[in-house]
């Protein structure tokens, strides 16, 4: 019997634990009351002495307690192992859903039972895990189920929803508010018109004693209008007042709350005058903001009413948020037509000319900078184009007779004086044909000298006939082994003539043995473009660069210019002759070529970057 009612007295303990607890889902509170609440109650469900809650931190994946019951069991924490232990806890937890574990509770060492439940949360809520201590339990108690804990996992995901329902109904209440004052204000076409029904309807809405707005004006904040009052005297000590009300708000750019609230950090000396001046329980200003640049305040006041709460201080913010675009808009557009042009030019020369967007002025400074540069500044314009070097004297040596080469003594690119043996060609044959020239010769005058001895005149013409024939056969051999050496006629360097490999083979009369070209009489031809031509004049000066030696620059000066054009397969191509204004270097040869640069007077950078797109487009849009 004993047993039975202890049964129903814990039942009943459960049940009204377990009532308190989803109670704790209905409280309207911040989160920090409903966790010192659901902890509590939810120590009582569990039948523990102590309670924590912990959340995973994403950044390190590490349990950290949240919160804990009784709060001054501090030092529970510092139990040796505890912590590990419930690390360990909530991970199984968080996976199972629920676990069980064992500890002994310092300084007596009495064995405590742990038990975890993951609690159910929105998804973008870190995971959380509920961990209870009780005292005296042992191992086989704990690992029993906790069914009476899953009764109270869901209970925080009730509470934030109910919490975020509650949310949605008050700002679904506060913008309603902002659209039927906005609502008022757009009705209106003047700019005192809206003024007044905007300060009107706050001040209704709100239960204001009076409400007043403030607009910038010369850089200063003048007081607009007032509820309930159609003209006032902006000399009056109380409209200037508020403007030193309104200054205060605008200057640190921060709402002001009379009486301050405990974490007011803002300077309010004039609110606190302007409130014991004019008895009031109630003072707030509002700094009107557009395009994030303050340009106007409105400044509330109450007598006889209760200070104001945090959901009025957000909405007539958010009302002066939507508001002050149209009343902005209105005020411009009741400038007659001179103060909105003055306006329109403050503006504009003040986005020119102000502290804001520094970075993209200074990036269109610079830009301007560059422009007016490639306009007007000038430079000389040089036309470019390819350059061979080519000599002014060559000579072609040829074989003077039919026969084969014997030896050859220089070969391509090679420096020659004058006399020099290049080439000599075979003179056995014509040795053997000199000394069967001279054999007839003296053979032919013997028989003259008989024949006249013999005085037989006929016989010794016809062999002083055969004399002749002989002596000039003679000198036709003599004069081919003259020649059979090739020499240089001039100093110069050997441009074409492989022949070393050509030993022993047989040339005709004619033949072009060697290509001599003299180093001392060279000079530069270019392929000028026929786009180009047209800027290049006589006696131009220009610069050259060598393919082979780009670090050295060698000054030319044009000379003439062919009138022909010469068809290649990048296009038609004049040919320019320049003279070097130098001595040649020692290492330059005929056929070397490079990049020449022919100066062309002087022109704007823009002209020289964009005359080759102009003349696209003018061959391109011409009909």
């Amino acid at each position: 019997m004993a047993e039975h009612i202890n049964h129903q007295e814990r039942t009943d303990h459960f049940k009204n634990a377990l009532t308190q607890c989803r109670n704790t889902a209905g409280i309207q509170g911040p989160p920090k009351l409903f966790w010192a609440q659901f902890l509590k109650t939810a120590t009582l469900v569990a039948q523990a002495r102590y309670s924590l809650v912990c959340i995973l931190r994403p950044d390190t994946q590490n349990w950290i307690v949240a919160g804990l019951h009784p709060p001054k069991a501090q030092d529970l924490l510092k139990t040796p192992g505890l912590m590990t232990d419930v690390e360990q806890l909530c991970s199984n937890a968080q996976v199972q859903g629920d676990a069980t574990g064992q500890i002994d509770i310092p300084p007596k060492g009495n064995p405590a039972g742990l038990e975890a439940i993951r609690l159910e949360l929105q998804e973008e809520e870190p995971p959380a895990v509920a961990v209870f201590i009780s005292e005296n339990k042992n191992q086989t108690e704990t690992s029993l189920p906790c069914t009476r804990l899953h009764a109270i996992a869901g209970i925080p995901l009730i509470y934030q929803l109910r919490q975020k329902l509650r949310q949605s109904r008050i700002d679904a209440s506060r913008f309603s508010k902002v659209l039927d004052v906005a609502l008022e204000i757009n009705s209106q076409e003047r700019y005192m018109a809206a003024a007044m029904a905007f300060c009107n309807e706050i001040a209704a809405r709100y239960a204001f004693d009076r409400v007043s707005l403030g607009w910038a004006t010369g850089g200063y904040i003048r007081v607009q209008a007032i509820s309930h009052i159609e003209k006032f005297e902006k000399k009056m000590a109380v409209v200037q007042d508020l403007e030193k009300v309104m200054e205060e708000s605008v200057c640190q750019d921060v709402e002001i709350i009379f009486p301050a609230p405990l974490e007011n950090t803002s300077v309010m000396r004039h609110h606190d005058a302007f409130a014991k001046a004019n008895q009031l329980r109630a003072l707030a200003t509002f700094p009107i903001r557009l395009n994030n640049k303050i340009t106007g305040a409105l400044t509330c006041e109450r007598i006889d009413a209760n200070p104001f709460d945090q959901e009025t201080v957000s909405t007539i913010s958010l009302i002066c948020e939507q508001s002050a675009r149209h009343l902005h808009d209105l005020k411009a557009g009741d400038l007659w037509f001179g103060a909105r042009l003055a306006a329109g030019a403050r503006k504009k020369l003040a986005g020119l000319i102000g502290v804001e967007n520094t970075l993209a002025k200074a990036g269109g400074v610079l830009l301007a900078l560059l422009v007016a540069v490639l306009i007007f500044t000038k430079v000389i314009f040089r036309i470019e184009a390819p350059f061979v070097i080519q000599a002014d004297r060559v000579a072609y040596l040829p074989a003077a007779f039919d026969g084969y080469i014997d030896q050859v003594k220089v070969n391509v690119g090679d420096i020659v004086n004058q006399g020099a043996i290049m080439l000599t060609l075979d003179t056995r044959e014509l040795l053997l044909e000199e000394s069967n020239a001279v054999a007839n010769q003296v053979r032919h005058d013997r028989e003259a000298q008989k024949a006249r001895a013999s005085n037989y005149l006929s016989e010794m013409k016809i062999s002083q006939a055969l004399s002749a024939q002989a002596r000039a056969q003679l000198k036709i051999v003599r004069y081919h082994l003259k020649n059979a050496q090739v020499r240089a006629p001039f100093a110069g360097v050997v441009v074409e003539g492989e022949l070393e490999k050509m030993l022993g083979a047989p040339v005709r009369k004619g033949d072009v043995l060697f290509k001599l070209a003299k180093l001392d009489q060279t000079y530069v031809e270019l392929d000028v473009d026929e786009k180009d031509i047209h800027y290049i004049r006589k006696n131009a000066a220009g610069q050259i660069v060598f393919i082979s030696q780009p670090r050295f620059k060698y000054d030319v000066s044009v000379k003439r210019v062919d009138p022909v054009a010469v068809s290649k397969e990048e296009g038609n191509k004049f040919i320019v002759r320049c003279e070097f204004t130098q001595n040649p270097a020692d290492w330059w040869r005929p056929g070397m070529s490079g990049i020449a640069k022919i100066n062309a007077g002087k022109k704007s950078i823009a002209w020289i970057i964009t005359r080759r797109t102009i003349d696209f487009f003018r061959l391109f849009l011409w009909w």
